[in-house]
């Protein structure tokens, strides 16, 4: 009952999700234009791969290891040094990426996907690709506690709905296609919160009136690094990695051979 109850609630979401964002994608194209909406689908890509990439594949590996130490009363000490593991490792190679990401902008932009517009949207993309680090984190080890609902809720609900809203929202005052792209990075750092309180309140419901936060915020010490959910997780990234380039190739290589417009058209027909 348990599977069943989260696939449903799963598919809604998913469905409901998917449906927000393409009414968003149809809103910009239409008043934007393809050749925009291309550009926004290069930022998204390029800011998504950095933030793959920066992860290698640790949300994954500590959604295994956090699932272990919940159903396990002896590895129940473990659960501090496998958050404390999951959010360093990511951030660490996150936030310096995200910041090459920023400074190397105009090269990416104009050297590489012909588009010297990109580079004021894909610095402010670069902005977000840590919040969306803390996001896709928080989505994955949510899933150890043996429940799907946040997952859904944060990804497949509050980024779609964020994103539209702000966008609206933004537009209003703004009126031109920056309003597009700090929705996305506004909708992160929402996202951020809303997996950092979900966190909490699945640990909180865990430890029952044992939950002292401030003691649990102690025990994240240098010394309880987890090195093995590294070692895990970096041959399945590693392993991963053409999947996740073949991914985005399409949109990146169609962006270096032609140009925005053509990514527009391309994406709008692909989704």
């Amino acid at each position: 009952s348990t599977i069943v109850n989260n696939s449903v609630l799963t598919l809604v979401g998913t469905i409901g999700g998917k449906l927000l964002f393409f009414l968003t994608q149809v809103v910009i194209v239409q008043i934007f234009g393809f050749r925009y909406f291309g550009l926004l689908m290069l930022g998204l890509r390029t800011t998504d791969l950095t933030r793959i990439f920066s992860s290698i594949g640790m949300p994954k590996g500590g959604m295994r290891f956090l699932s272990m130490a919940v159903t396990s009363r002896e590895k129940r000490a473990e659960i501090p040094g496998i958050i404390f593991s999951c959010l360093c490792v990511p951030l660490a190679i996150g936030i310096p990426f995200a910041a090459i990401l920023y400074i190397f902008s105009p090269t990416i932009s104009e050297r590489l996907l012909h588009a010297p517009l990109l580079t004021t949207y894909l610095r402010l993309l670069a902005i977000a690709v840590p919040f969306a680090i803390v996001t896709h984190l928080g989505i994955d080890l949510s899933r150890a506690f043996r429940t799907t609902k946040y997952a859904v809720l944060i990804e497949n609900i509050l980024l779609p709905v964020g994103r539209f809203g702000l966008f609206l929202l933004l537009y209003l005052v703004l009126r031109d296609f920056c309003s597009a792209v700090l929705a996305t990075m506004f909708a992160y750092m929402l996202g951020a919160i809303a997996a950092f309180l979900v966190i909490r309140r699945l640990l909180r419901r865990f430890y029952g009136r044992d939950w002292q936060p401030v003691k649990f915020l102690r025990q994240w010490r240098p010394h309880s690094f987890r090195t093995d959910i590294v070692r895990y997780s970096f041959p399945l990234f590693l392993s991963g990695c053409s999947g996740i380039l073949l991914g985005s190739t399409d949109i990146l290589m169609l962006g270096y051979f032609k140009n925005p417009e053509a990514v527009g058209i391309y994406g709008a027909a692909l989704t």
